[in-house]
Parts: C-alpha cells; structure tokens; sequence
C-alpha cells in the first residue's frame, strides 16, 4: 500500500514549532516588560503625589486639611493651597458629611466617586500615606494618597490624573511590541536558515534512501562527521543497504544457478532418455534374439542411471532445503579409519591394477557425524579418481588429528584439472574436458554432493590441483567427543545383538 507523503518538511515543521516558543518567550517578556514599565511610570507618578502631600502637612503639629472656623463651617487649610481649575494635574478631596467631595467643582472630569475615595488608606502620626491606584466610573485613572486630619480637621485625599502616565505605557509598549515583532520575525528567518542547515544531511539520507528504493542498489549515503545522531542512523542506513544489495545478488546468483540446475538436469535427464527410447525401438523392429536382449540390457542401464541422476538430485534438493531435513540421520560417533579403508579396498577390488597406498593411524579416529553419509562422502572422492584418471595413476589417503579436528587427505596422480578449474570443480553438473578414464562417465554432482553433506555436519572440503601432476581432496571434520558407543568398542557383539 503506498504511503501518502506529508505535505509539510520536517525543517518548516521544527521552524514553525521553535518559533512558537521563540512567541511565547516573547510575549511572557512583553507581559514581564509592561508590568515593570507600568509600575515604574506609576511609582513617579505617587512619588509626586506624596511629595505635595508632605510638603502641605502641618507646621506646627497639625495634619493638612480643613480647619473649623469660629462660626462652626469649614474653612480651607492654610496648610494645603487651593488647586486652579485649569491646573488639574493634582485633584483634593476632602472628607464631608461621612463621604469625600472634591474640593472644586469639576463637573466636566470623570472623578472617583466619594464611596472609591473612602478605600483610600490615610496616613497618620507614626504612618506614612499609602498611594493607591483609583479607576473613575468612566474609566478614568488615578493615582491617590491621603492623611488623616487632626481633631477639629478633615480628612484629605490628593490625586493625580493618571492620562500622561498610560499614554506614556503606551507609547513605550508600542515601540517594545514594534521591537519584538520584528525581532520575532527575525528570529523566525534565522531559525529557519539553522534548521535547513542543520537538518541538511537527513535531507541527504532522504534522497539516499529514495534513489535505493528507485533501483539504484549502490546508493550509499557514506560519512556524516556531525550531527552525531544522524552519523548513526547513516551508518546503520547504510549497513542495510549493503546487506539489501547482498541479498538480492544472493537471489539474483541462486535464480542463475536455479535456471542452469534445471537446464543441466534437463539435459543429462535427456540423454539416457534418448538411449532408452533408441533401445526400445530397436528392441519392437529386431527379430535376433541377441540384439533384443542387448537392447533390453542396455534399456535398464540407462534407466539405473536415469535413477541415480534423480537421486542425486533429490539428495542435492534436500541439502539445499535445510540443515535439519526430516530424513537427516542424528550426529554419532564413526570411526573414519574404517570408513576410508573399506573405501580404499572397494577401489582396489575394482581396479587391481592402480596402486592404492592408505596411510592410517592403527588406533580408531571417532568423527562426530553419520556413517552412512561419511561413506557416501568418501566414495565419491574415490569414484572420482578412478572415473577421472588412468588405471595406472596411484591414489592414496592419509588420516591425521589436529586439535578438535580430523583431516583426511585422498590424493591422485592422474592429469589434474586445468588451470583455473578448481573453482569450478563444487559446481553442480560441472565436468573436465580431461576424462581419459575408460569406462562410464560422471554426472558432475559428486562433489557438491560431498560439499553439501559435509556443511551439514560442520565439515570442510577443499580441492587443489595441479596440472600433470594430480589432484588433491582435503577433508575436515569435527572430532567426537562424547563416549565411544558400544557398536565401536565391541562390534562383534554389536552385530550379533
């Protein structure tokens, strides 16, 4: 299923994500910014207020404020002078009848009401004023301080209009926005110019990546010195590519040997077919009972043959399939001086004349491994040699213990393969062009049959030859460690049991 593509990069995403917060931080620090600029205009603007106020207090002991005259109404404090009306920058109150009325009548203002003036606290003997900040109904504000008036006296609250003061906030917190926005927006770009920069070789891995998955199997992304992470993941990425191009020319190389596997059996399955079908002809069109009996002989030789072929082809089949076939015989301890003599006198009965030299511990040699297959492995090597070279060319085997292994030698002193063969000879159907044997032929699936049985059982095999001079086969396997059973220490009894 494919995979919609998102529409937005990781650089815009990691840019619009880091600008955020880059916002935030400014805007907590507008926040931070008007509340200092505020308190720091309101802070001048009650230090004027309570500088009058102190300088209106009481000569000689009394408080500022109105004074009882002799008629028993209110007079004005000499103390505290009467403010113009066009000079409103500082506004008195005073306290009348239990609420607080302006000392002149301003009708045109938006002035606290008595009940707002009343929460102001007043400072006294031993307690300074305190300046508050007041909100007229209309929205006016304030800045208001007052003392408490001696006995006989009123109370007294002295404003000031706080209109200069937020025009001032304003106009600052207009020009610090102006100022952060545009330090936002510079940010914003510097940001996204060290994100792109930063994220440049995932970028690099991202096209990698596509031109791997478009084909191209040698896509590498190769080193990244910094960031550290991303050196990591393209490290590993590459890793995988290497291992994605060697499974596909592992597949690629078993599909060629597949192909050529059923091309090769379908040609050496052709040819004893073709005998047989000429034989059996011959057999239905002769009359002389000796041509219809060679004919018929002939017919099951090439039918024993055709056999074996598929034999060796399903044993080759259930090799390749796995190490753990069904059939597979359990690991045991063989004796392999037993099994490369019985081997070694087989081929001198069958050729009395070709020398046959063996050179074996008298002591037994135990393998770990199955009998039946060590046999099959060692005749093959054998049936090999005396296919391949002249009666008259010796073979000998040698057994020798190394460590935990056991190596068997077989050598011949017949032609040899040709030069750049060697490698050739564990391939599938493969024959040298020099068969001077006399006698049957080979169908080229001895030794990777040898190879085969002897990885399944943690074995070794390796051929080397030289030209003129013969060709030597060397056998490695894992020594048997565990008891020698019965059947070998006594295998007398062993059969008659």
């Amino acid at each position: 299923m494919r995979v919609a593509r998102p529409r937005t990069t990781l650089a815009t995403q990691l840019s619009v994500v880091l600008t955020a917060v880059v916002a935030v931080a400014v805007l907590i620090g507008g926040v931070v910014a008007n509340r200092v600029v505020r308190d720091a205009v309101y802070a001048e603007v009650a230090d004027t207020v309570l500088a009058v106020l102190a300088q209106s207090g009481p000569r000689g002991g009394g408080p500022p404020g109105q004074q009882q005259g002799g008629g028993g109404g209110p007079v004005q404090a000499p103390d505290m002078p009467e403010i113009a009306p066009e000079d409103r920058d500082l506004i008195r109150f005073r306290a009348e009848g239990g609420t607080f009325v302006p000392t002149m009548d301003l009708p045109t203002l938006d002035l606290p009401t008595g009940e707002q003036v009343a929460t102001v606290p007043l400072g006294g003997p031993g307690e300074g004023p305190e300046p508050v900040r007041l909100v007229a109904p209309g929205g006016r504000g304030y800045m208001a301080a007052g003392l408490t008036g001696a006995p006989g006296q009123a109370d007294t609250v002295l404003m000031s209009p706080l209109d200069e003061a937020d025009a001032t906030i304003g106009s600052v917190m207009r020009r610090l926005g102006l100022a952060a926005l545009g330090l936002l927006a510079g940010l914003a770009l510097l940001i996204q110019l060290l994100t792109r920069l930063s994220i440049r070789p995932l970028a690099r891995i991202e096209r990698t990546a596509g031109e791997l998955a478009g084909g191209r199997r040698d896509a590498r992304i190769g080193r990244l010195d910094h960031p550290k992470d991303l050196a990591v993941v393209a490290h590993a990425f590459d890793d995988m590519a290497d291992k994605v191009e060697a499974a596909f020319i592992a597949q690629e190389a078993q599909e060629d040997r597949l192909r050529q596997f059923v091309a090769d059996a379908s040609h050496e399955l052709r040819t004893p077919l073709t005998a047989i079908r000429g034989h059996a002809e011959m057999f239905r069109m002769t009359p002389k009972p000796e041509k219809r009996e060679r004919a018929m002989q002939r017919i099951e030789d090439q039918a024993a043959r055709m056999g074996r072929l598929v034999n060796d082809m399903l044993l080759l089949a259930e090799l390749d399939g796995s190490a753990t076939a069904e059939n597979e015989q359990p690991a045991t301890a063989v004796d392999l001086v037993e099994v490369v003599r019985g081997a070694m006198d087989d081929l001198a009965a069958v050729q009395p004349a070709r020398p046959v030299a063996v050179d074996l511990p008298e002591d037994r040699v135990l393998v770990s491994g199955a009998e039946e297959e060590l046999r099959r492995v060692v005749e093959n090597v054998t049936s090999n040699a005396r296919k391949h070279t002249p009666a008259s060319a010796a073979v000998r085997a040698g057994l020798a213990v190394e460590g935990d292994r056991v190596v068997l030698t077989i050598a011949d002193e017949g032609p040899g393969l040709p030069e750049g063969a060697e490698d050739k000879a564990f391939d599938r159907f493969w024959r040298s062009s020099r068969n001077v044997a006399e006698g049957e032929g080979s169908s080229g699936l001895g030794l990777p049959i040898v190879a085969g049985l002897l990885a399944r059982r943690d074995g070794e095999v390796h051929l080397t030859s030289v030209p003129g001079e013969g060709v030597t086969v060397t056998i490695t396997l894992p020594r048997w460690t565990g008891p020698v059973p019965a059947t070998i220490l006594h295998p007398a009894t062993a059969d008659t049991l």
